[in-house]
């Protein structure tokens, strides 16, 4: 019998975004460490850290926490200044322009992190550039601490690569209830999503799809006794180019942010390819097998 636990969805939601206008979305930091003494962020020993400063004039960034960055185009760890307008891709690849950020901080692991909170005027955004065309494969992830859900019929936005690919907190699509975690291909009728992240806690979120396969899977670990992972097999890929760079801590709207998360956010990466349950698991610090398949292509 197919219940909230079986989501695969083919057809059309419309959800109504702030500002007056609708939008079609169809369905579908840990401990530092990775870089060495003398190098960037990323590193790469052939960009050596000059009086600690990075060859091209930007500061020294925490180390992405992830221990294997293969595939990896982003990553934002919050670690730096959230409130001078730039964030510090950890990668140093892309940085971020930011406007409307309060710092935070994310208690999950052996020693607080720190993070951003969404302002109501917030505005986070990565610049175009190909490495964000995404429709072989990707994974998006971040962690999320939404003070409140949206209204029925209404979402927030995690990431978004307008026109191409989006993860965003709405209504579970079976019953209407709050707080599913919706991962998207924009104009087609493809999506996957988990339920219920908690309000006020700290959750592991993530998207994956692998074109190889047309393998969706949505993904949150909000403890050791409250996780969820499904996946589904689908025919259609995410369109070929999105546009405008990617959002985070929102949507996008012709680049203009909207549907905004009220909530906090860090450690905001995106892959080029579609990480395994495992390597979700090595993202949100904790041990391998802490998603086991729910339903879906997974099992």
């Amino acid at each position: 019998m197919l219940d909230r636990m079986r989501r695969l969805q083919f057809g059309v939601s419309w959800w109504r975004l702030p500002g007056a206008f609708l939008v079609a979305l169809v369905g579908c930091s840990f401990p530092a460490g990775g870089a060495t003494p003398g190098t960037d962020a990323s590193g790469d020993a052939s960009r050596p850290l000059v009086d600690g400063v990075q060859p091209d004039g930007r500061p020294p960034t925490v180390p992405c926490a992830a221990a294997d960055l293969n595939g990896a185009a982003l990553c934002l760890e919050f670690e730096d200044d959230v409130l001078d307008g730039v964030l510090l891709d950890s990668l140093s690849k892309h940085d971020a322009i930011a406007t409307g950020l309060q710092a935070t901080t994310r208690p999950n692991g052996p020693a607080p992190s720190n993070a951003a909170d969404i302002g109501v005027a917030a505005s986070v955004r990565v610049a175009e550039d190909p490495e964000f065309d995404l429709h072989t494969a990707y994974t998006l992830s971040m962690w999320l601490n939404p003070h409140q859900l949206p209204p029925s019929g209404q979402v927030m936005g995690l990431f978004d690569r307008e026109t191409q690919v989006a993860m965003v907190i709405g209504s579970d699509p079976d019953d209407g209830s709050a707080g599913a975690v919706l991962c998207i291909h924009t104009g087609m009728a493809r999506r996957e999503w988990t339920i219920d992240v908690p309000v006020d806690t700290w959750s592991f979120v993530a998207c994956t799809w692998n074109d190889s396969t047309k393998e969706m899977c949505a993904a949150r670990w909000s403890g050791p006794l409250d996780h969820q992972y499904f996946c589904n097999t689908m025919g259609q890929t995410p369109t070929g180019a999105g546009t405008r760079g990617l959002a985070i801590g929102h949507l996008s709207a012709n680049g203009a942010a909207t549907a905004r998360l009220d909530g906090s956010i860090d450690s905001a990466m995106v892959w080029r390819r579609s990480l395994a349950a495992d390597e979700l698991c090595a993202l949100a610090g904790v041990s391998a097998g802490c998603l086991p398949c729910d339903a879906g292509s997974c099992q």
